[in-house]
């Protein structure tokens, strides 16, 4: 977990995103063309849900995420309301959301090192 003092907001401590909430992103986040049957990201749903899921405290959340645990589909409604009807601006938002991301980011180094380690079995 990660703690950020946003101006605006508070306090806030970011968490890492669990398997499970990769999953609601990409269902929520992802949609095909049907014309070019390409992936499309729904940029704005995917910053939304980054902070509804990867948002572990913050004082426009009644309830806490915290790490190892998982909300079920009223809970994540219930943080979706809760983000709406937060009086954040959107664009103090989206900064807490590329902080979540950036949290999350996956080292394209580690992945590599892990693939030199895995073929020297």
């Amino acid at each position: 977990m990660q703690e950020l003092k946003i101006t605006e907001v508070g306090e806030i401590t970011i968490k890492k995103l669990s398997k499970r909430d990769w999953e609601i992103i990409r269902n929520k986040c992802l949609s095909v063309d049907s014309n070019t049957k390409e992936q499309r990201l729904e940029h704005g749903t995917y910053m939304k849900y980054l902070c509804v899921l990867g948002i572990t405290k913050a004082p426009f959340f009644k309830s806490e995420y915290l790490e190892n645990s998982r909300l079920d589909s009223s809970k994540v409604i219930e943080r979706e309301n809760e983000y709406y009807d937060c009086p954040t601006e959107q664009k103090v938002l989206d900064i807490i959301a590329r902080e979540i991301e950036k949290h999350n980011a996956v080292d394209d180094k580690d992945i590599k090192e892990v693939g030199k380690e895995q073929s020297n079995i």
